[in-house]
């Protein structure tokens, strides 16, 4: 009955949780626990040219840095196109790597877009408002 009433106070819940780790926990990564059972593991090294990183806790990222992404370098940044991005952060600078266009209005056609902000005027744009069909507009 002594040992049961040692584990309802905190050294006995202490000692209780310390047995638990030195019987379970073997390695995380490769790294061993400590002499009280924990482990203790780094933020992960980032890979270079030459170099392969070594795994670890992801690096915090720092204050406005929320919306990128982290590299294989340890670093959190905005993705190149070579990476799969397109090294832009806003959505003009987008449309611009893409070759879509510099604007902030109706996509012009030679972009891909009609050169219209109405349906009427991207008909009319395209030459679709001519074959045959008649149009039923309602309101």
């Amino acid at each position: 009955m002594a040992n049961l009433q040692k584990l309802i106070d905190l050294d006995g819940l202490s000692y209780f949780l310390g047995q638990i780790k030195a019987k379970f926990v073997r390695s995380v990564n490769n790294i061993k626990p400590d002499s009280s059972g924990n482990i203790n593991i780094a933020n992960m090294t980032g890979a270079t040219y030459n170099s392969s990183g070594k795994a670890g806790l992801a690096p915090i990222p720092a204050a406005g840095k929320q919306d990128m992404a982290l590299c294989g370098d340890a670093t959190y940044k905005v993705l190149p196109i070579s990476g799969g991005g397109t090294g832009q952060t806003t959505v003009a600078g987008v449309r611009y790597v893409l070759g879509l266009g510099n604007t902030n209005g109706a996509l012009p056609i030679a972009n891909g877009g009609t050169g219209a902000t109405t349906a009427e005027a991207a008909r009319r744009n395209l030459g679709i408002d001519s074959i045959g069909v008649k149009l039923v507009i309602y309101t």
